[in-house]
Order: C-alpha cells, then sequence, then structure tokens
C-alpha cells in the first residue's frame, strides 16, 4: 500500500549549502561583528538556516510530522517540483537536498527524484513524499 504526502513552499528556491566548521562558527556571531571578509559567508548560512526553518514550518503545518519520522524505517520517496523565479537559481538537486536535510536527520533511506522549471509569479516548491512500493 503507498501513502503519499504533498506540501508546498512557497518563495524562491534555495540549496543546500555543507554546515561546516566555519560556518558553525560564524553563525554564533551577531552579524554586526562580523569582519568584512566573512559577510558574504554569513549572509548566505543565515539564509539557508532560514530557508530551512521555512522548510520545516509548511511541513508541519501540513501535518508532516505526525505521519512520518525524521529517522524513517522503510524506504521514502522525495520527489519535488521546483518553480525558479528566473534563470539564475541554485542547482536543483541541491534544493532537493535542503528539503531532504531539513525533513530527515537519517536520509538513508531516502530515494526520489527531482524537477525544474520557472514561474516568475510564483516561485515554490512542491513536495511529495511517498511512503512504501512507489512505481519507476
Amino acid at each position: 500500500m503507498t501513502k503519499a504526502f504533498k506540501f508546498t513552499i512557497p518563495g524562491n528556491p534555495k540549496g543546500y549549502i555543507t554546515r561546516t566548521r566555519q560556518i558553525v562558527w560564524l553563525l554564533k556571531i551577531p552579524r554586526n561583528k562580523v569582519s568584512e571578509k566573512y559577510i558574504k559567508a554569513w549572509e548566505r548560512a543565515r539564509h539557508y538556516l532560514d530557508y530551512i526553518e521555512t522548510i520545516r514550518y509548511f511541513a508541519l503545518e501540513a501535518g508532516f510530522y505526525k505521519k512520518y519520522s525524521t529517522k524513517p524505517k522503510e524506504k521514502l520517496y522525495l520527489n519535488v517540483m521546483i518553480y525558479f523565479a528566473n534563470q539564475e537559481h541554485s542547482d536543483p538537486e541541491n534544493v532537493r537536498k535542503a528539503i531532504q536535510d531539513a525533513l530527515f536527520s537519517d536520509d538513508k533511506k531516502i530515494a526520489g527524484s527531482y524537477d525544474f522549471d520557472y514561474d516568475e509569479d510564483k516561485p515554490r516548491v512542491e513536495v511529495e513524499i511517498i511512503a512504501g512500493y512507489a512505481k519507476r
């Protein structure tokens, strides 16, 4: 039996960034105390973490955490349809990875796909999570 769960994340999608020691260290410093050399890295990391919270908020609003564990015991399929506002955007695969990172603390059993298109008026990410058997 297959169960599907869907929700939409509004706004222009952001891609995954690796949380290095430097990024973690930088985010502990208030923005006004960060040197000019590191300000862009700090802002990029802050935007990414804000996006992670946005993903979790919309997943929570849709009831995601009532249906799924952040450490799934069965294989799940995470399929995302990404709508960017314009041609300057993150790598679509990194957008999917950011969503996976936000929703699952253990993502060893997560498979799935991504696709993208453009919608200047309504950029967003449509997320579908399928538990159980999924046809290819």
